[in-house]
């Protein structure tokens, strides 16, 4: 009895697999093609995420690579090939940032393109960085400097000022006793001696050990004197100096 019962159930059980085997085969027929597509689409996801892992990887090296290429072209653009030179830094550094954007790169291509002579490109490729990287507050110092600079030389003294501005404005500490020395300057240029002072006094009460600081001495002269200047007339003390006779 106990064996009859042993076999039913292993003829019962072995119905079950077979049951289950006829239904998957079944719904791999009905669905064989989505099945396929779903395992072309898979199989080509993971190629691609490994392709650009390994397109990622090369980028990062090869736009490190053009970067150091971009660096000795600058630094050593001197003498009579020096704007050749700086054409091979200017298109090295084009091909890092390509590769792989960075406010760095994008600050070289802004320096050599004012450094041949066109500083309305440089000024653009400028502004672009301080908006994509705003929060940079590494570059951001140099890139706002940079810009107040080209405005200088442009006697663009407002728009000069504004740069000085923003980077005073900066969380960052680097280059804020510059732009202080440079704001005094500024101010004293367009006539308005008082907030130079007030500048120069900031500098001084703020950066204490700042090489922007002249110290007074006989052989000095000190920014406070440059704005004295600017601000005090010549004073004759309504004398007459008369020429010295020939003798």
């Amino acid at each position: 009895m106990p064996k009859q019962i042993k076999k039913k159930a292993s003829a019962k059980h072995s119905d079950e697999i077979k049951g289950t085997l006829h239904e998957l085969s079944s719904f791999y027929e009905k669905q064989k093609k989505e099945i396929h597509i779903a395992a072309v689409i898979t199989a080509v996801l993971v190629i691609a995420a490994l392709a650009y892992t390994g397109y990622m990887k090369y980028s990062a090296s090869e736009a490190e690579k053009q970067k150091t290429t971009g660096y000795a072209s600058y630094y050593s653009a001197q003498g009579a090939d020096r704007a050749e030179r700086l054409k091979a830094a200017l298109e090295a550094f084009q091909r890092s940032n390509s590769l792989k954007p960075s406010p760095v790169a994008l600050l070289y291509m802004a320096v050599c393109t004012d450094e041949l002579g066109k500083p309305d490109e440089a000024v653009k490729l400028l502004l672009d960085l301080n908006a994509r990287y705003a929060q940079n507050n590494e570059i951001l110092p140099l890139s706002y400097f940079k810009l107040f600079n080209i405005y200088k030389e442009k006697k663009d003294f407002e728009k000069a000022l504004e740069a000085l501005k923003s980077l005073y404005a900066l969380p960052s500490q680097s280059y804020k006793d510059a732009a202080l020395h440079e704001w005094a300057l500024l101010l004293t240029q367009l006539g308005k001696g008082q907030e130079a002072q007030d500048k120069y006094a900031l500098l001084k009460k703020n950066y204490p050990d700042s090489p922007y600081i002249v110290k007074d001495t006989p052989d000095n002269v000190t920014l406070s004197d440059i704005i004295a200047e600017q601000e005090t007339p010549p004073h004759t003390d309504n004398k007459t100096v008369k020429p010295k006779e020939k003798k």
